[in-house]
């Protein structure tokens, strides 16, 4: 059973990189969920059981940014209570965050 929700989760992962891709490229609007699921290199039947709309996949998009920026930001061992410095360090977790889910 482990084995299925491990997999489970690797799809629903594949789902999200490549929603962001594609909603990064084509906008909301332009975006398909057969292209999202040919980016993600599944069946279109396989993104619907885990999303049932476009907006259930931004809105997960969006939840997995938040939880990532938290975790960035809860991290206070990395901040140097220097302004510049930590809003450019955290620039930089951003961008390597959005570089990894491209």
């Amino acid at each position: 059973m482990e084995n299925l929700a491990s997999r489970t989760a690797q799809t629903r992962a594949r789902l999200i990189k490549a929603v962001t891709k594609v909603f990064a490229t084509a906008g909301l609007t332009g975006a398909t969920t057969r292209e999202i699921a040919r980016v993600a290199a599944v069946n279109e039947v396989t993104l619907f059981r885990h999303f049932q709309s476009k907006e259930q996949l931004l809105a997960a998009v969006i939840t997995e940014a938040i939880a990532s920026q938290s975790q960035t930001l809860a991290d206070h061992k990395d901040w140097t209570q220097n302004l510049y410095i930590d809003l450019k360090n955290y620039a930089k977790l951003c961008n390597q965050w959005r570089s990894m889910k491209t």
